[in-house]
């Protein structure tokens, strides 16, 4: 493993290495800073089908699953056994709190793999979803946030971890792109974000390659 990657990222990225993953480091000028007040989105690599996208869309943190994987790791943080209505605004409430706003793409086309790995009882020992994808998108918006519509077949190759803080990466096809500083901010333990992320990237696609930044 390079010698640029610092010990504590390093150690989260035993698991992935033992499951056979290529870790190297990133391109650094990939990183933009965040824009205050906008979108916890998803990890998926696709772009927003829309012409001109707000800033606040894709320069917010990205965390698998968007709003809908940061109530699931709360919960498991937490101790919760499922993720209802109740505790998904619980969830919605700590992600304005930190000073952005909840996001997750639309459930229609291709869904959202990471709700679809969950519900179908994929990731072992995590809560359960007992609320809808329908409410989830209506919950979303009541905080400030919204469901964003992603164009296309997934078509990532790498996924991107990234620690440096305040920073992001924009969604352009290539990557699948994991903000690990903002699982600090809200509470999230980082072993289990990045463990969930990797299953989550394996049952979606055959990327086993990992850019680290920061």
């Amino acid at each position: 493993m390079s010698p640029e990657i610092p010990s504590t990222n390093r150690t989260m990225l035993e698991r992935m290495l033992g499951s056979g993953w290529e870790v190297k480091e990133g391109d650094p000028s990939l990183l933009v800073r965040v824009v205050r007040g906008g979108l916890v989105h998803c990890v998926d690599g696709r772009k927003v089908d829309q012409f001109l996208v707000p800033q606040k869309i894709v320069r917010g943190p990205k965390i698998q699953g968007g709003a809908e994987g940061v109530a699931l790791l709360l919960a498991k943080a937490q101790g919760v056994s499922e993720v209802d209505e109740s505790w998904f605004r619980k969830a919605c409430q700590v992600i304005k709190n930190s000073g952005f706003v909840p996001g997750v793409h639309d459930f229609d086309h291709l869904h959202c793999g990471h709700f679809n790995l969950a519900s179908q009882g994929k990731f072992e020992g995590m809560p359960r979803f007992t609320i809808t994808a329908g409410d989830m998108s209506r919950i979303v918006g009541e905080f400030g946030g919204s469901q964003v519509h992603l164009a296309g077949q997934h078509e990532e190759y790498v996924m991107r971890v990234n620690w440096d803080p305040n920073m992001t990466l924009i969604p352009n096809k290539e990557a699948f792109n994991l903000d690990a500083w903002y699982a600090n901010v809200i509470g999230i333990n980082q072993e289990t974000l990045l463990d969930n992320a990797a299953k989550t990237v394996m049952g979606l696609s055959s990327v086993r390659t990992v850019e680290v930044f920061g």
